[in-house]
């Protein structure tokens, strides 16, 4: 699994990301994390990973270009059979890459789904969770409205055999919508899980 980490001015929240993915029961095949220029302190945090954890590799942008021209030249360089994105300010739970792993051993699906957990800055949470209905193993191509799961890029893991093409460029917002819409179009089958 190759997980696509976009940075930018993230000195505040990508230590608690990168070491939530490092202490992982099982560990991502490799962690690629794109610096965006940031301007802050994140290049310095991020050269000393990349220097102690070989799974971490450090790609940079020639000029700050966004989160979608990130997510792709992570895309170009990602060796993992599955692909798996996070922002700089997410964190998996101890038992996730274990339970994703699972997930894609016994399902084999081009795309497969979770639920998130929000939390915001007052420490209040909400979890999005996919409708009960639509759990387990559906053969595509499928509407994502039709089986009722978030649309982020960061629950959502596909594998790099299906055409899943690029991010928009362009677009500032709801590029992971239009992304993600695009992989339920392609894939041959998408696993729901909570």
């Amino acid at each position: 699994m190759s997980l696509i980490i976009p940075a930018y001015n993230a000195e505040r929240t990508i230590k608690r990301c990168l070491d939530s993915v490092l202490k992982q029961d099982e560990k991502p095949f490799e962690i690629i994390v794109v610096n965006d220029c940031s301007t802050d302190n994140t290049d310095c945090i991020l050269s000393d990973y990349g220097e102690k954890e070989s799974m971490v590799k450090i790609l940079k942008n020639e000029i700050n270009s966004g989160v979608s021209a990130s997510r792709n030249l992570g895309l170009r360089y990602a060796q993992g059979d599955y692909v798996m994105f996070m922002d700089s300010d997410d964190y998996l739970m101890p038992d996730a890459i274990s339970y994703l792993q699972k997930c894609i051993s016994d399902s084999k699906a081009d795309v497969i789904v979770s639920g998130i957990n929000h939390l915001f800055a007052d420490e209040s949470s909400q979890q999005l969770l996919p409708d009960d209905r639509v759990l387990g193993l559906h053969h595509a191509p499928l509407l994502p409205l039709q089986l009722g799961a978030p649309l982020y890029t960061h629950n959502h893991l596909f594998s790099r055999d299906m055409p899943y093409g690029s991010f928009d460029t362009k677009k500032r917002l709801l590029e992971d919508r239009e992304f993600i819409a695009s992989l339920y179009k392609k894939a041959q089958s998408v696993f729901i899980y909570i």
